[in-house]
C-alpha cells in the first residue's frame, strides 16, 4: 500500500472516530443528584395503602388500612396535617381491639409509617439514592426502554441491612438494585430486591425472609421525589411455623 494512501485511510477513520470521542459520557446519578437541594417549597398528599398477614401455628390474622396525610416543607421545616376522622378511625380500632386482643390494629400501625422522618425521607430522595450508588457495585449499565422511553439501565450489588437477629445466624444473603435513568442521569425508577435465609439457631430450625421494593420518581423544581412506591415482604421462621407478610403501596401527589 503506498504512504499516501495509508495517511489518507488513517485520516478518514479519524474524521470518523473524532465525534463520538467529543461527545461527553452520559452523566452519571451520582452528579445528576448533587444539583438538586430540594430547598423550594413543597406541598403534597402522602397516600399509605398498606396489607399485613400474620400466621402462627396455622391462625392466620389479616389486617388493611388506608391513610393520607398533607405534608408541607419549605425552609422553616415540615408541617404534617392529621385529618380528623382518621383519630375517630383510630379510637373504634382500639375499642375493637380491647374487647378482642386478637384483632389486628392496621390504622394505628400504618399512623407509625407516616412519621415525620418518613415523610420527609419520601419528599426528598437525592440523597438516599446517592448513599446507595456509592455503596453499590455496578455490574451493568446497558440501553432500555421503560413505558416506551428510551432509558439507561444500571444493575447493582449492594449488602442488605438486616436486623441484629436475622445477621446473627446469618447463611447466605443477596441484593441486587436496578435504576431506570433519563438522559440526564436522574433517576426515572428503581427496583431492589433482597433475600436472605439462615438458621434459628445453631442445632435446628430455618429462616429466610425477602424483600421487593419498586419506585417511580418525579422531579419537581430542585427536588427528585416519590410518586409511587410499592413494598412488598416475607419472613418465615422455624421452617414455616411463623409467617409474615406485608405489602406497602406508597402515591405522593404535588400541589
Amino acid at each position: 500500500m503506498a504512504p499516501t494512501r495509508s495517511i489518507r485511510i488513517v485520516l478518514g477513520l479519524a474524521a470518523i472516530l473524532a465525534p463520538a470521542a467529543a461527545q461527553s459520557p452520559a452523566p452519571g446519578p451520582v452528579e445528576a443528584l448533587a444539583a438538586l437541594p430540594a430547598k423550594m417549597p413543597l406541598r403534597a398528599t402522602v397516600d399509605l395503602a398498606s396489607w399485613s398477614q400474620h400466621t402462627l401455628k396455622n391462625q392466620t390474622v389479616t389486617g388493611q388500612a388506608e391513610v393520607a396525610v398533607e405534608a408541607e416543607e419549605d425552609p422553616a421545616g415540615l408541617r404534617i396535617a392529621w385529618p380528623d376522622h382518621l383519630f375517630r378511625d383510630l379510637d373504634a380500632e382500639a375499642q375493637a381491639h380491647d374487647r378482642d386482643h386478637g384483632r389486628p390494629t392496621p390504622a394505628r400501625e400504618a399512623v407509625k409509617e407516616l412519621d415525620p422522618g418518613r415523610v420527609r425521607h419520601l419528599l426528598d430522595q437525592a440523597g438516599t439514592l446517592r448513599g446507595l450508588v456509592r455503596e453499590a457495585t455496578l455490574l451493568e449499565e446497558k440501553p432500555d426502554t421503560l413505558d416506551g422511553h428510551a432509558v439507561r439501565l444500571q444493575v447493582y450489588r449492594f449488602t442488605p441491612r438486616l436486623s441484629w437477629s436475622e445477621e446473627y445466624h446469618l447463611q447466605h444473603r443477596e441484593a441486587r438494585l436496578r435504576l431506570w435513568l433519563d438522559a440526564a442521569g436522574l433517576p426515572v425508577a428503581t427496583e431492589s430486591t433482597v433475600t436472605y435465609d439462615g438458621k434459628t439457631s445453631r442445632m435446628f430450625g430455618r429462616y429466610l425472609g425477602s424483600s421487593t421494593v419498586q419506585t417511580r420518581y418525579q422531579l419537581v423544581g430542585d427536588r427528585i421525589l416519590v410518586a409511587s412506591r410499592e413494598t412488598r415482604t416475607f419472613h418465615s421462621v422455624d421452617d414455616g411455623a411463623e409467617e409474615e407478610r406485608s405489602r406497602q403501596v406508597f402515591r405522593i401527589t404535588v400541589h
